[in-house]
């Protein structure tokens, strides 16, 4: 067993907006000396989300990126937190992650569920990752950094009627939304509204995350939606972003 260790590269143009992309990923699992820097080969949602980008000097600094990662025979005392640290404008790593109890046998499968979590766009339809791999990545993230969690739980809400978590944890309540291929209307905003009014008014108990699909983000309908969800909960992070936002709440409980 081992430590697998990993960081996604994205691309922000704007810390205004918080729109990103991803790009890359590096891996990292010391045990076997094995690293890795995977990047998408499908250029055009890229141009398509900042249409002023230079795609062939992206492609070049991608290849740039995986020599300098290299190999445990030219960069024997690799360190990923130290590598990551050198990009941080618009490309940037985000917060490393890290995988314990991996089986060497294993790695491989684990770091192509990471890959189809984070880079969806790259795999076929039938490859994608479904709402139970996403479920099955955030219980492996709790389950590494020893925290406590229950699926599919309850509580009871402010005026003691039942509220329904797909994961409840120590003062954090986390629930999913599917904003993919559906049309806005009453039900889904009625549903948005109901959690809206469940974020504020469990704030001082319990902090609720949601955890949103949404592979399309420009899609005007979904805006007020988010905007109402952005409001009242505590984190509000899109899967396609990947589990960064959720692993740095996650350290923070961990050191608290």
């Amino acid at each position: 067993m081992g430590e697998l260790q990993y960081s996604i590269l994205r691309y922000a143009p704007s810390l205004v907006s918080g729109e990103k992309i991803n790009l890359g990923a590096i891996f990292n699992y010391p045990e076997e000396n094995y690293r890795e820097f995977f990047y998408i080969s499908k250029w055009k949602r890229v141009e398509t989300f900042d249409d002023s980008l230079y795609i062939p000097l992206l492609k070049d600094l991608m290849l740039d990126i995986k020599d300098e990662v290299g190999t445990s025979l030219t960069s024997p005392e690799f360190n990923i937190q130290k590598f990551c640290t050198r990009y941080h404008s618009e490309i940037y790593f985000d917060d490393c992650i890290f995988l314990n109890d991996i089986d060497s046998q294993n790695l491989s499968e684990q770091i192509e569920e990471i890959k189809r979590l984070y880079f969806q766009f790259e795999f076929s339809i039938d490859k994608r990752p479904s709402r139970n791999d996403q479920k099955k990545f955030l219980s492996q993230l709790f389950k590494a950094k020893k925290i406590t969690y229950k699926q599919n739980a309850r509580e009871n809400g402010k005026f003691n009627e039942m509220i329904s978590y797909d994961y409840l944890l120590d003062g954090y309540g986390i629930v999913f939304f599917d904003f993919n291929n559906k049309k806005i209307d009453n039900k889904i905003m009625n549903r948005v509204k109901a959690w809206a009014w469940n974020c504020k008014a469990l704030k001082d108990t319990t902090k609720i995350i949601i955890l949103y699909d949404l592979a399309e983000p420009e899609r005007q309908e979904i805006h007020p939606a988010l905007e109402i969800l952005k409001d009242a909960a505590y984190q509000t992070v899109n899967i396609h972003d990947g589990f960064g936002d959720v692993n740095a709440l996650l350290e923070k409980k961990t050191v608290g």
